[in-house]
């Protein structure tokens, strides 16, 4: 097996290697969901030609399709074009306003950006759905902001330590 996919499924490995040799000139169709799983495994390898081509293909096929456009909105943001990604986000967030994953993206692309407020604004929304990942960021922002209880960002009662 490729060392490239020991970390991820099974599937995931099939899709990208599928996904690569589409590219090469073979015929394969693929779905929004995996399409979705391509241009995730592009993004956490930081590969941007892979998710890059992950993310025309999907908006060929489904140009409206909500987690399409997050990809494209992380592959803007990657490739630090910032402020049409922000765009972008806050486009998704009208129209999906509980969606976790765009709540989680806004708050990474603020974090980029040093708007620490709207993105500690934006992991509490992501972690208030059980997001737990987003938690352990916005508390990395806070300890490194040293806040303390009385944070008008917080729930009521909550600290972070020093």
């Amino acid at each position: 097996m490729n060392d490239r996919f020991k970390d991820y499924s099974p599937e995931t490995r099939r899709l990208v290697l599928d996904f690569e040799q589409q590219r090469e000139g073979r015929s394969r169709f693929f779905d929004a969901e995996e399409v979705e799983i391509i241009a995730d495994y592009y993004l956490e390898a930081y590969d941007i030609d892979g998710l890059t081509a992950a993310v025309e293909y999907g908006e060929k096929l489904f140009p409206n399709h909500p987690a399409i456009r997050l990809r494209r909105a992380h592959l803007l943001s990657v490739s630090g074009q910032y402020e049409p990604a922000l765009r972008m986000l806050q486009s998704l967030m009208a129209t999906e306003p509980n969606n976790t994953d765009v709540h989680y993206a806004l708050a990474n692309l603020y974090s980029q950006t040093e708007r620490s407020e709207l993105a500690i604004k934006h992991y509490l929304l992501a972690s208030a759905d059980g997001y737990a990942l987003g938690m352990v960021y916005c508390r990395r922002i806070l300890s490194a902001w040293q806040y303390v209880a009385g944070c008008p960002l917080l729930p009521h009662g909550s600290r972070c330590k020093r």
